[in-house]
């Protein structure tokens, strides 16, 4: 039986980088903390990453993340702060300086879906700027071909 070949980068139909390119991701995130600041010495303190789902297993990639990134000379401390579908931690993210020292990773619903579901939310979601997609989860809805009578 022949094995299916793993498309190459360019070839793959979502357009994202596969896991193996996490240091443009890395560099990605430290430039975009790094413009956001400034100063020549950034960082020099804790870079602070909330995070919208609870600890243990929804926050995995950003914990793979944030210890991969320690060459930035400073640690990076995952909070994570959940609740009303990431708008907490959204909400948090966004009452903050904006110096670069805090960063959200989130699932998409803070800022794409939440403002079409509450009435009010606390912050501007057109503030907030997206820097990178860390990871891709196809979703796929299959019916069992069986009908009923």
């Amino acid at each position: 039986m022949e094995t299916a070949r793993r498309p190459a980068f360019r070839e793959r139909p979502h357009g994202y980088p596969p896991c193996s390119h996490r240091r443009s991701l890395l560099l990605r995130l430290a430039a975009a903390a790094r413009a956001q600041s400034g100063p020549a010495n950034f960082p020099d303190r804790p870079i602070r990453v909330t995070v919208a789902v609870p600890a243990g297993g929804g926050d995995t990639v950003i914990r793979i993340v944030t210890d991969r990134m320690r060459a930035v000379s400073q640690p990076l401390v995952v909070e994570n702060k959940t609740g009303a579908s990431g708008n907490l931690a959204a909400e948090t993210v966004y009452n903050a300086a904006p110096d670069g020292y805090t960063l959200l990773a989130s699932q998409p619903a803070p800022l794409i879906t939440n403002p079409f579901l509450y009435k009010s939310i606390n912050y501007d979601p057109t503030k907030l700027t997206p820097i990178v997609i860390m990871s891709h989860v196809p979703n796929v809805i299959r019916e069992s071909g069986i009908q009923p009578e």
